[in-house]
């Protein structure tokens, strides 16, 4: 019953915690007339703010940039709490430009709510971390699965 998310379904994850998601909660804000440090960002590109625009403006005090990303925060970690719970992981990496811009503070929020949800005996061995390689690791992933797929092709015709 969320917003509608890019695939079409609404309440995703994707719709209501992703950078996308958070930026879209700003210039409704500043819309109805707030002002604070992430108005200047959006004063300087109207239709893009990056993690870092959203991380100057949460250390400069924000209240509405903290309010947003608290919120995330906690909404990730609901679903990483469920995920535990029917998965039983023994580890959740976090990545993409959000995770990189806040760090280890912004994966210690969700890492919290997601220990408050899930079962006792599903949390208490998993590690939640941030992705070693940032938002590079996309790039990094899909190179070597092309490297190994030619590696592959390459011992099938010999």
């Amino acid at each position: 019953g969320g917003p509608r998310c890019g695939c079409g379904n609404r309440g995703c994850l994707e719709a209501v915690a992703s950078r996308t998601a958070i930026t879209r909660d700003v210039p409704k804000a500043i819309k109805h007339g707030y002002r604070g440090p992430i108005s200047k960002a959006l004063e300087r590109d109207p239709n893009q703010l990056s993690g870092k625009d959203l991380k100057a403006a949460y250390d400069a005090g924000d209240k509405l940039v903290r309010k947003i990303i608290h919120r995330a925060a906690k909404k990730i970690g609901i679903g990483i709490g469920s995920l535990l719970n029917v998965l039983g992981l023994e580890i959740v990496v976090l990545g993409g430009g959000v995770i990189e811009a806040f760090g280890d503070s912004f994966v210690e929020r969700i890492d919290r709510t997601a220990r408050q949800i899930a079962f006792e005996i599903n949390a208490k061995d998993v590690k939640i971390v941030r992705a070693e390689l940032g938002d590079d690791a996309g790039v990094i992933g899909s190179a070597m699965l092309a490297r190994e797929a030619l590696k592959r092709n390459a011992r099938k015709r010999a």
